[in-house]
């Protein structure tokens, strides 16, 4: 069994520009490039899950979604890092496009991209993470099964029905102080 970091890509990854369909307004959040690097000489795999209502919203188009992840993946592999999986759930119940219209199981906080990223790539998830910036991230990696990681400038823990593993302010933290040490 493989074992994996399963990453959100807005806000996470990237800097969240709010249904960000233009690839040359990709910007790379701090040390996203050590942090993948650490994990993949780990021998993690490295999946992006990422829900992209802006299809079902009519804000861009599938073809939008894909020019804008194929160049990430591009300029992470001219990076050297290789991600082994990008999944992506275009579904809002309230969207304006009919096809992507609807209550799914893969949009988070739903497990379902994690679950097939789990099934198709032979992963443990209990040596695996789910990294996100919002609460339905860590809700989806709980309900897989997997240990939860929220990037977040204020958190409290206190009010919060909703408890991740770790919490922190950037991926680089989370990779050295959190996951290299479990």
């Amino acid at each position: 069994m493989n074992k994996a970091v399963f990453f959100d890509r807005d806000g996470t990854l990237i800097k969240d520009q709010n249904y960000l369909s233009e690839p040359a307004k990709i910007v790379l959040e701090p040390n996203v490039i050590e942090a993948l690097k650490i994990l993949q000489d780990q021998n993690y795999k490295l999946i992006i899950i990422t829900n992209q209502s802006g299809i079902a919203r009519g804000y861009f188009s599938l073809e939008d979604f894909w020019a804008v992840q194929n160049r990430l993946l591009e300029i992470f592999t001219k990076n050297g890092i290789k991600f082994t999986g990008s999944y992506y759930c275009p579904h809002h119940p309230e969207g304006k496009i009919a096809l992507y219209t609807k209550i799914c199981s893969c949009r988070k906080p739903a497990p379902g991209m994690i679950l097939k990223a789990i099934k198709e790539h032979k992963i443990d998830p209990a040596l695996s993470f789910m990294i996100g910036d919002k609460l339905d991230d860590v809700t989806a990696g709980a309900r897989a099964q997997v240990k939860t990681i929220f990037l977040t400038e204020n958190f409290d823990s206190k009010s919060s029905t909703i408890k991740p593993d770790y919490y922190t302010e950037n991926l680089l933290d989370a990779v050295k102080n959190y996951i290299i040490k479990k």
